[in-house]
C-alpha cells in the first residue's frame, strides 16, 4: 500500500476513510494460538494484482487483526475467567483496535487497564507499563 514504516498509524488513518462495511478475514485459531499467514497472503495477492482498494484493505486488515485478538481473549477467558486485563504496546496505539478491546471488555465485564496511546508505540513500553502496574499492586 506504500505506507511508510512504522505503518500502524498510517493504516489506522487510511482505514478511517473506508466508506463501506468490511467483514474480517477468517483467522486460523487452535489451542490458544492464531495464525495470520493465510490472511497476509490474501492481502498481498490483492495488492500484487492491483485489485486492492486501499481504504477497504486497511479496514479489512484491522478487522482481521481484531478477530484474531478476540479469539485469543475468548480462549484465555475459557481457560481462566479474567477480572482485569492489562494491555499496552503497539497494537493499542491503533484507535480501531483500542475501541474494539474496550467494547469487548465492557461486554465481558473485564476491567481494562491501558497505557495512553502515546505510550503504546512498541512492546517495550507495554512491558514497562505492565511492570509498573504490577509493582504498584504488590506494595
Amino acid at each position: 500500500l506504500g505506507l511508510s514504516f512504522p505503518a500502524g498509524l498510517h493504516l489506522d488513518r487510511l482505514a478511517r476513510t473506508c466508506a463501506v462495511p468490511v467483514k474480517a478475514g477468517d483467522v486460523f485459531y487452535k489451542n490458544g494460538e492464531v495464525s495470520f499467514s493465510g490472511m497476509e497472503t490474501r492481502a498481498q495477492r490483492q495488492i500484487a494484482s492491483g485489485s486492492a482498494v486501499p481504504a477497504e484493505l486497511a479496514q479489512w486488515v484491522l478487522a482481521t487483526v481484531w478477530d484474531g485478538l478476540r479469539r485469543l481473549l475468548d480462549g484465555a477467558a475459557a481457560d481462566r475467567p479474567m477480572a482485569t486485563l492489562v494491555a499496552a504496546g503497539g497494537v493499542l496505539a491503533n484507535d480501531y483496535l483500542r475501541r474494539q478491546l474496550d467494547s469487548y471488555c465492557r461486554k465481558q465485564q473485564i476491567r481494562l487497564l491501558t497505557a495512553a496511546p502515546e505510550f503504546s508505540c512498541d512492546k517495550a513500553s507495554g512491558a514497562a507499563f505492565w511492570a509498573a502496574w504490577k509493582n504498584r499492586s504488590t506494595r
